[in-house]
């Protein structure tokens, strides 16, 4: 495993980049930033009920979910189950 050293905290970096002047790319920097600060955030599994079964879905982005998921196979998002 490698030491990358002190790091400041995935908030504190996005606040670091909006004063940072824009090279072109400052919004994607920002986007990877919020993603990685909001992914680790558990969504809820949204229920699908049909007239046979019960189907479970990721609360972020809808992809199906196995009875035993703790991570959406899709966005990576944790499951919140209830």
């Amino acid at each position: 495993m490698s030491d990358y050293g002190k790091m400041t905290g995935l908030d504190g970096a996005i606040e670091f980049v909006l004063l940072a002047p824009d090279n072109g790319h400052k919004e994607e920097v920002l986007n990877r930033l919020r993603y990685e600060r909001d992914k680790k955030i558990p969504v809820p599994a949204k229920e699908n009920k049909t007239r046979t079964w019960t189907e479970y879905v990721c609360g972020n982005c809808g992809h199906t979910l196995g009875a035993a998921y703790h991570y959406c196979a899709a966005c990576g998002f944790p499951i919140k189950w209830r």
